[in-house]
């Protein structure tokens, strides 16, 4: 498929810059939010809308994010500090006709001040990329019953399903998973369920350098992989129970051996006592990858307990290694979930990983205003079994062996309703059998966001 860049780059900044200028008429526009009921399946609950056969209305969102990092000692290479500038802008288009709406949105994710010790992947660039692009339909199946609601989506689209770790929209890192297929919601009273169908995009060009960092290639498909599974949740007086299974297909390529990996799983967020509520997520995973058949687990479980402006955590992650003494395969796979909010910040740090690890930490978040959080996190993690985890690797450790240590500091300050600030320090501790250089390696960032909504009715 062909693809001009430099109108693709126009019409991006048509987009981006289409809201400022009708801000201009207040008759026009309306910057206060719809009324609208989330839950964790994507689900939104528009009664007067849905109600309303003749509705119409055209919404335009924009956000530009800009991230300075530092790394004060890039793995990989011996005493070498790494910094970079990265921006990531959105805009999105939203076409709404009673219950159908269609949804285009365009995301330009570059990096900028690259060296040749800075990690350059799919996972922070992806230039002038259509990221979504679908029909929805919207309404309920029985007029007397509002709570009885169905969503259709078709095309290609993002998601976020339960907590995030498998199926994810991601926020701290650059660059975003996106799918295409077709997306069923539906909820009823207390009970709501998703079902998914897609080929995951593959972000086009695999690989980058230092001269090539705004190259560009469209996104794709293909029906060689295929990811599909189901998703339901059931709200309780004690909590929220959920269960899920996925599936990730993936044929024989010159790289990858053909790969079957089914997850099941169970989460929950239950209420203890006053203040205090325990989570938890147990997955494992069944399959085949070539010849080896596929045996790997996960755990996480939490307790929190807040108090005014002040929550506490206590947590301990598991996620299981392949032993290769073994004929079968353990290594456990996030599939397209995010990490940035369990294992600290990603882009050119993200030194730990849900792979092949035990992990126990604590954090405090505090509320000091709102719009004003400041939170602490300390994590140690030990290897599950001997071999590589997340961008670790080297010498072979032994099985439980110390991996590293992981203290992290986050700000967030929201300015107003469209501008917001963040910043972070991370210091991680590896075992010296990893480190080229220092084994106590320091990164920070700076992070400034700016985000405008229009509606014309």
């Amino acid at each position: 498929m062909c693809f001009n860049k430099k109108a693709g780059t126009i019409a991006l900044l048509v987009i981006v810059f289409a809201p400022a200028s009708s801000a201009a008429s207040d008759n026009l526009t309306s910057r206060e939010p719809r009324s609208q009921k989330s839950t964790s399946t994507g689900i939104t609950l528009q009664q007067s809308h849905l109600s309303n056969k003749k509705y119409a209305s055209i919404e335009t969102t924009t956000n530009i994010r800009t991230r300075y990092e530092y790394f004060d000692d890039q793995i990989g290479a011996q005493q070498q500090a790494d910094d970079i500038i990265a921006t990531r802008i959105s805009s999105k288009l939203t076409l709404q006709k009673g219950a159908f709406a269609l949804d285009a949105e365009l995301v330009d994710s570059r990096i900028f001040k690259v060296s040749e010790f800075t990690p350059l992947g799919t996972d922070d660039i992806n230039t002038t990329e259509p990221i979504q692009l679908s029909i929805s339909w919207k309404g309920q199946l029985n007029d007397l019953n509002r709570s009885d609601e169905l969503s259709l989506k078709a095309g290609r689209f993002t998601m976020d399903i339960g907590s995030r770790r498998f199926v994810a929209r991601n926020r701290f890192r650059n660059t975003l998973n996106t799918f295409d297929g077709l997306k069923v919601d539906y909820r009823k009273e207390d009970l709501s369920t998703t079902f998914f169908y897609t080929f995951p995009v593959s972000r086009l060009p695999e690989r980058y350098t230092e001269k090539s960092t705004s190259e560009f290639e469209l996104d794709k498909s293909s029906s060689d992989q295929r990811f599909y599974g189901v998703f339901s949740e059931l709200e309780t007086t004690r909590g929220n129970l959920a269960f899920y299974a996925l599936r990730d297909d993936k044929t024989q390529t010159d790289t990858q051996v053909h790969t079957q990996r089914n997850t099941f799983g169970h989460l929950a967020q239950l209420s203890m006592m006053k203040n205090i509520t325990l989570d938890y997520e147990i997955a494992f995973q069944r399959g085949n990858r070539g010849f080896q058949a596929i045996k790997a687990g996960f755990i996480h479980t939490a307790v929190t307990t807040s108090l005014n402006n002040l929550t506490m955590q206590l947590f301990y992650d598991k996620a299981t290694g392949d032993d290769v003494t073994t004929d079968k395969y353990e290594g456990f796979s996030t599939l397209y979930g995010a990490r940035r909010f369990e294992f600290g910040p990603t882009g050119i740090f993200g030194v730990f990983a849900r792979d092949n690890m035990s992990s126990p930490g604590i954090s405090t978040t505090i509320s000091f205003s709102e719009g004003i959080e400041l939170q602490l996190k300390y994590r140690q993690f030990n290897i599950h079994k001997s071999g590589d985890s997340g961008r670790l690797n080297g010498a072979v450790l032994e099985n439980s062996a110390f991996l590293g240590s992981l203290s992290e500091l986050r700000m967030r300050v929201k300015l107003s309703d469209n501008i917001g600030i963040e910043a972070g320090f991370a210091s991680s501790r590896l075992n010296s059998a990893l480190a080229l250089g220092n084994s106590i390696d320091n990164y920070g960032y700076l992070q400034s966001s700016y985000f405008f909504r229009s509606v014309f009715d």
